[in-house]
């Protein structure tokens, strides 16, 4: 099992999606954890990428928030609004998919190769399916004290960085 581990902390990488079912689970639908790792040594890499590119090529979103929070290297972002940006290293993007956005996120490996995130699928009420899309992109807000930070919403007097649209929630 450590043979296992340290293979895939050198050489691979992990996806883990864990899905939030029933009635109970909404506004959450979707958590992800991605850990990559892209060496610079590997023969086989400039072969692999010329038939999959690193990253999620352009694919749809409708109705729904995706909150992307980058752990290590980041990511490289480009959408149907004409947006293109890069974000990484603990930055976060709240998108905003609303009536409809076609984007693509394509990996951004630091310095030594690695790329690490946390991506949630937030459902937005009925009411709110069909605003326009958005995507922003900031910095955690810290909680005074101590070594959390505001992601979405807001404690006490401290309001995270982010205009949230769907569910009034609290992310730390």
């Amino acid at each position: 099992e450590q043979l296992a581990a340290d293979l895939e902390r050198r050489f691979g990488g992990r996806v883990a999606p864990m899905s939030l079912d029933g009635p109970d689970a909404d506004p959450f639908v979707l958590l992800v954890h991605h850990r990559h790792r892209f060496s610079s040594w590997d023969p086989i890499r400039p072969l692999f990428r010329l038939l999959l590119p690193e990253g999620f090529p352009a694919h749809p979103h409708r109705g729904f928030e995706t909150v992307t929070i980058t752990i290590n290297g980041g990511m490289r972002h480009r959408d149907s609004m004409g947006c293109k940006q890069e974000y990484g290293d603990g930055e976060i993007q709240w998108l905003t998919a609303g009536r409809g956005i076609l984007h693509e996120e394509m990996w951004l490996p630091d310095d030594e190769g690695r790329a690490e995130l946390f991506q949630l699928w937030l459902n937005l009420p009925g009411r709110k399916k069909m605003v326009a899309p958005r995507i922003q992109v900031f910095s955690p807000t810290p909680l005074g004290g101590t070594h959390a930070s505001i992601l979405g919403g807001r404690v006490g007097d401290d309001r995270a960085a982010v205009d949230v649209l769907g569910t009034d929630v609290c992310f730390l």
